[in-house]
C-alpha cells in the first residue's frame, strides 16, 4: 500500500503543475476586450492581452480639445490624435469628451468643463449667512453635473460688485484633479479672468440642487 502511495504522489504532483501551468500560460496569452464608445475613434483595435500597449487615432478638433478616456481615467495625447495606453488585466471602455474653445468676450458661451463624473462635491453656500456641505452620493453628483452643464453665460465682463451672494462648488474627480465653479448673484465669475459674466440660462435648476445638498447633509 505505502508503494502504490508513493507512486500515485509524484503523479499527482505532475497533474498539479501541469494544471497551474496551463492556466498561467490562459492567463498570459488571453486578449480583453477594448470596447469603443465614441464615433470620434477612428482607429483601435478590439482586443489586447495585458501589458500589450493598444494606440488609439481620433478625428481632429480645431475648435476644441478632444479627451480621451479609458474605463474613466484621461489619457494624454502623444500627438494630436494619437493616444496609447497600456491594456490592463480586464476589458477596457473608452469615451471621448470634446471641450470646445470659447471665448467669452465675443458670443453666448456655455461654462466649459472636464464632463467627467466626478467622486465628491463641496458647496460652500456664502450668503449673508455661511453653510456648506459635501456629498459623494452618486445620483446627487450626476444632478450637480447636467445642472453645470445646461448654464449658459452672456458676453462680458460686466463692472459690479456683489457682496453676500456667493456659490462655490468644488468637484474632485478620481484622479485626483479638481474644478471650481463660481457664481455670484446672477453672474458666473470666470476662472480664466476673475470676470463677472450674467448667467442667461440654468441658475435656478443648479440652485436647486445645491439646496437639496444643504437639506440633505448630515444624512
Amino acid at each position: 500500500m505505502k508503494k502504490k502511495m508513493k507512486r500515485v504522489l509524484p503523479v499527482f504532483a505532475l497533474l498539479v503543475l501541469f494544471c497551474i501551468g496551463g492556466y498561467l500560460l490562459f492567463i498570459q496569452n488571453r486578449s480583453y476586450r477594448i470596447i469603443c464608445l465614441s464615433s470620434d475613434v477612428t482607429d483601435c483595435q478590439r482586443q489586447a492581452r495585458k501589458g500589450e500597449t493598444v494606440t488609439v487615432a481620433t478625428v481632429s478638433i480645431s475648435d476644441g480639445e478632444l479627451c480621451l478616456y479609458v474605463d474613466g481615467v484621461e489619457i494624454a495625447a502623444e500627438q494630436e490624435g494619437i493616444y496609447r495606453f497600456v491594456m490592463p488585466g480586464h476589458d477596457v471602455d473608452i469615451t471621448t469628451v470634446i471641450i470646445p474653445t470659447y471665448n467669452y468676450d465675443t458670443l453666448d458661451s456655455p461654462i466649459y468643463f472636464e464632463i467627467k463624473t466626478p467622486v465628491k462635491a463641496h458647496y460652500d453656500r456664502l450668503w449673508e449667512y455661511s453653510d456648506s456641505a459635501e456629498t459623494e452620493d452618486p445620483e446627487m453628483l450626476e444632478k450637480i453635473v447636467d445642472a453645470l452643464r445646461i448654464i449658459t453665460i452672456g458676453p462680458g465682463p460686466v463692472d459690479v460688485a456683489i457682496d453676500d451672494y456667493t456659490d462655490r462648488i468644488f468637484l474632485t474627480y478620481e484622479d485626483g484633479s479638481e474644478a471650481c465653479f463660481v457664481f455670484e448673484a446672477d453672474y458666473y465669475i470666470s476662472d480664466l479672468n476673475g470676470g463677472h459674466y450674467p448667467v442667461t440660462q440654468g441658475l435656478k435648476e443648479l440652485r436647486s440642487v445645491l439646496d437639496r445638498i444643504i437639506a440633505n447633509k448630515g444624512e
